[in-house]
């Protein structure tokens, strides 16, 4: 006699098929059984694979509490400095030589844009998502680094640098605009270090801001 619990679904599909349920009534209705748990079993590992991803999308898109000033101001600097990067960069196309340069300035173009994204984004409705979004492309913008052999530094809408040079000593400037280089094995390049302060206090800010929505998240969870 088959041991049904020891076959596949398609072989039970199969067995149903073929049995007499008038001759084999007791059978049948054993088949059907078994059947009936292992598609109750396959469903319940099927949510278990999706549930991870579907509790994720449902945090990003929990809307967070947000000050609207400071909502304006993050999106209203990043839009016009990513707009004056891409003008900037679009300008400048025509006068770029060399595929490496090509593709610095292409990344740059990219980096502008997802801020444009992001920033809209976050204007339009303020998430999870969007914050985190937002988090990551401030950060962006925290270091000052440069070097005879690499460098790098993003400055966008509204920022407060503050630098060591190995030729200016300490320099600080706040501006208005959009500032981006990238310097890789230029020996001419003196070092400098450096950070963003204002994008040091905007990514805490957000980060602040995280952490608080996902605790009030775990209480309700508990209350619950």
């Amino acid at each position: 006699m088959i041991d049904y619990g020891e076959c596949s679904l398609d072989e039970l599909y199969q067995v149903k098929m073929d049995i007499d349920k008038v001759a084999f009534p007791d059978r049948y209705q054993a088949l059907c059984q078994i059947i009936q748990a292992k598609e109750s079993a396959l469903k319940d590992r099927s949510k278990d694979v999706e549930a991870p991803s579907e509790a994720l999308d449902d945090e990003n898109n929990e809307v967070v509490e947000l000050n609207q000033w400071m909502v304006r101001f993050l999106s209203v600097s990043t839009i016009g400095g990513a707009f004056l990067g891409v003008t900037t960069i679009s300008a400048n196309f025509a006068n770029i030589s060399g595929v490496f340069s090509y593709i610095i300035y292409v990344a740059f173009l990219v980096l502008y844009a997802a801020g444009l994204v992001v920033a809209v984004r976050l204007f339009e409705k303020t998430t999870v998502g969007t914050l985190k979004a937002n988090l990551l492309f401030w950060l962006t913008q925290v270091p000052i680094f440069m070097s005879p052999v690499l460098g790098f530094q993003l400055s966008n809408g509204v920022f407060m640098n503050i630098w060591i040079s190995s030729v200016d000593g300490v320099q600080f400037v706040a501006l208005i605009g959009s500032v981006f280089n990238f310097s890789f094995f230029q020996l001419e390049q003196p070092w400098a270090i450096g950070v963003n302060l204002l994008a040091i206090g905007v990514v805490l800010y957000i980060h602040m801001v995280l952490q608080s929505a996902a605790k009030k998240g775990d209480n309700v969870e508990m209350k619950g």
